[in-house]
């Protein structure tokens, strides 16, 4: 007969030993995940390094946009967040690409292409005419006493301004918190968007830009709500599920000899 107490001991050491086991083979295989993930960052931007440039400027700038600039990070951190109900993240997304189309908006009813300044109506030698004009009359023209006694004239009405443009970020009926989420990270991204935009002069570049910055967005959202969801599988190998298989199979044999002795 097995001592009782040398028993429990036996089964305490076998379960120090497991547990040792899989932390080394769980920070083997952690060590192991990581460092395939750096190769393979660096293999993908080794090959986006050496890739030819797209045919189009504007796409061109698009990628030095998303490749130089924290601005899928800012995104992707503001997203991800967002994590106590799935309308905060579809706010969040519906207010930045809402963002950008105003962000843009103004630029692109531009046409790039009319470059030309506009002609002064009024000739030089016309305007020396009239004030010669002017002179030989005598004219006092008086316009300090125009608005005497007018108070309202003098006061500037700046409250009214602040409460109209006070959520012009806003989208009615989306949720308040995705919003503010979405404000905050928008605030970071605006200017890089807007200076590579405005770079461009071509209006096949302007558009292509656009669209393709619009359309990859999108995707990213798409990308990181997958993400949330956990339909990303976690790596694993071939030893670590037979290690996991035998360590089941140990445990189950643990407790049928344990319920043997009556324990």
């Amino acid at each position: 007969m097995i001592d009782r107490e040398q028993f429990i001991q036996e089964q305490q050491l076998r379960r120090f030993v497991r547990r040792a086991i899989k932390h080394v083979h769980d920070k083997r295989l952690e060590e192991e995940t990581s460092l395939r993930s750096l190769i393979s960052n660096l293999i993908k931007e080794a090959a986006v390094s050496d890739a030819p440039p797209h045919g189009n400027t504007g796409i061109n700038t698009l990628k030095q946009l998303l490749k130089n600039t924290n601005i899928l990070q800012v995104l992707k951190d503001g997203y991800k967040s967002l994590t106590t109900d799935p309308e905060q993240r579809k706010s969040f997304r519906a207010h930045v690409i809402n963002g950008i189309q105003n962000l843009l908006a103004p630029a692109r009813s531009l046409d790039p292409s009319d470059t030309t300044m506009e002609e002064d109506p009024i000739a030089p030698e016309e305007t020396a005419g009239a004030l010669e004009a002017l002179q030989e009359a005598d004219i006092e023209v008086d316009v300090e006493d125009d608005d005497e006694g007018d108070d309202s004239a003098a006061f500037i009405d700046v409250e009214g301004d602040e409460e109209e443009e006070a959520d012009e970020f806003g989208i009615p009926g989306k949720d308040i918190t995705g919003r503010n989420f979405a404000e905050g990270a928008f605030n970071q991204i605006e200017q890089p968007i807007m200076d590579k935009y405005e770079v461009l002069a071509n209006k096949d570049d302007q558009e292509q830009y656009y669209n393709y910055l619009l359309t990859n967005l999108k995707l990213y959202f798409d990308k990181w709500e997958d993400e949330l969801a956990g339909d990303v599988a976690e790596p694993t190998t071939p030893e670590y599920e037979e290690e996991k298989t035998e360590q089941d199979t140990s445990d189950l044999g643990g407790a049928a000899e344990a319920g043997d002795l009556g324990l």
